[in-house]
Formats: C-alpha cells, structure tokens, sequence
C-alpha cells in the first residue's frame, strides 16, 4: 500500500482514512456514506485510534445499522406511494415500530417497565426489542406488543445476534462461544429466568428454532 495524491491506494482500488476514538460514530457514518465496515491502519491502531476504511469487514452493529436503514427506506417509500389517509398511518405505525418507538414500544413497556434480565428500568437506554425478527414476521406480528422485550442493550444485542435465547420455562440458554468469564463481563448468568406469556409462546419458539445459533 501507498500514498498516492495524499491519500491511500492498492493497486485495485483507493482508500482513505478517517481517525476517531468513537467506534460507533465510524460504524454509522462508513455504513450510512458507503456501506463499509471498519478495519485499522498500523499507525493509527499503535496510536490507539480507530480507522475508517472502506473494506468489505461484516460487523454486527453496522450490519443491524444498515438493515434497518433498508427497512425504514421500503416504508418511506411505501408511505410516498399511498394517498389513502388509513394506509398512511398503518404506514406510519410501522416505521415507528420498526425504530421501537410509538405504540408498540408504549405497549410492550406496559408487559415490560424494567428488562426481564437486568432489572434495567430508565427507559430511554431500554430497547423494544422483536422477539421474532422484524424482517420475517407480517405487519400484525410487527404491531403485535407479545412479541416484544423491553431489554438492556446489551441483552438485546445478545437476544439479537441469537447468542442467547430462552427455554418453554423461560430459563436462559447461553450459546457456548460466551465463556463464564465473558457472562460476567455481560452481566448474564445460566440461573436467569423470566416470565414467557401464553401469547409470547409462538415468538420465542420461533426465536429457539431460527435465530438461536446453533452448537458446532
């Protein structure tokens, strides 16, 4: 690799580089402005910086980022092509639902004030979270408030990525790969448990069956 033209470049492609000690601001402004992941530079990672770089390197929060950049993009396009006042706030119901905000996350609270896990109650750090992922259920399991958690964000990073899910008693079920020592460090312990509603039961199994990662 070389400078040329005072930025980076391979004999493929250019690159550029831009520096921050924020991950999550990279994360969102690569994925927004090009769709790229993040790597590090020698320099700057010695430095103890973080790199930008537009490179082909999946990571699970940008991937989420951009997945539900892609599902609110559909709907607002949907909403532009709809005239009729009714299909419009349907619309508009599902777009807040899908950024957890709205009815949805007012109703899933009301099952939910505090995460099932954590015991976490300030709201706003509170995610409401798709017990069935958003991308495979209809509008109706969308808006339907049992299929949500109220979740810490690092529980629903977990319950997300299918690193954890939970049994017909609701005993939590660790993936393997989350050591006892990382469980500390996550806050997570093979003894919690919590309440599965009659009506959740059709989500979590799903959740068990599709999103869980399976054992190696």
């Amino acid at each position: 690799m070389k400078k040329k033209d005072k930025n980076w470049t391979t004999k493929a492609s250019d690159y550029f580089k831009v520096c921050s000690n924020s991950i999550e601001e990279l994360e969102q402004w690569s994925w927004f402005k090009y769709q790229k992941g993040l790597t590090l530079c020698g320099t700057c990672k010695k430095k103890g910086l973080l790199v930008a770089w537009c490179a082909e390197i999946p990571n699970f929060q940008t991937a989420s980022a951009l997945s539900l950049k892609s599902d609110i993009d559909e709907l607002e396009k949907c909403l532009a092509s709809k005239t009729d006042p009714e299909k419009r706030t349907e619309i508009e119901t599902l777009i807040k639902a899908r950024l957890g905000q709205g009815s949805f996350r007012q109703n899933v609270l009301e099952q939910y004030p505090s995460c099932p896990l954590t015991g976490l109650d300030i709201q706003p750090l509170l995610i409401a979270s798709h017990i069935k992922p958003w991308s495979v259920c209809n509008n109706n399991e969308r808006l339907d408030p049992f299929n949500g958690l109220m979740l810490a964000p690092n529980i629903d990073a977990l319950f997300d990525k299918g690193l954890i899910t939970f049994d017909t008693d609701g005993t939590i079920k660790i993936h393997p790969t989350i050591n006892p020592e990382n469980q500390k460090r996550l806050g997570i312990s093979p003894d919690m448990k919590l309440k599965i509603r009659l009506k959740s039961e059709k989500y979590f199994e799903y959740h068990r069956n599709h999103v869980f990662q399976k054992e190696e």
